[in-house]
């Protein structure tokens, strides 16, 4: 995945974000704290740390999942529908 978002590059990738967050019906402050932190830089930091712990981002998406309560077969659909979202 890391590859992948590089291969995007940081610039399409902020682009990509900046226009569809816009497209989202919600206020302007939360419009701001999604770009925020969907941003290249915040995403990359992200995958880092989750990929030298666990391996895959699904596994560490899908672990913090679990701990909110969820139970597993449902966190690894929504972890590998957020990664797909992401890409």
């Amino acid at each position: 995945m890391v590859k992948n978002l590089q291969r995007i590059g940081s610039f399409t990738w902020n682009r990509t974000v900046r226009e569809n967050v816009n497209k989202l019906p919600l206020p302007d402050s939360a419009k701001s704290t999604f770009k925020k932190y969907l941003g290249y830089q915040m995403v990359m930091g992200v995958l880092d740390v989750v990929i030298d712990f666990s391996g895959t981002i699904e596994d560490g998406i899908c672990a913090q999942i679990q701990k909110i309560g969820c139970p597993a077969w449902l966190a690894d659909m929504v972890a590998r529908t957020l990664v797909g979202l992401l890409l």
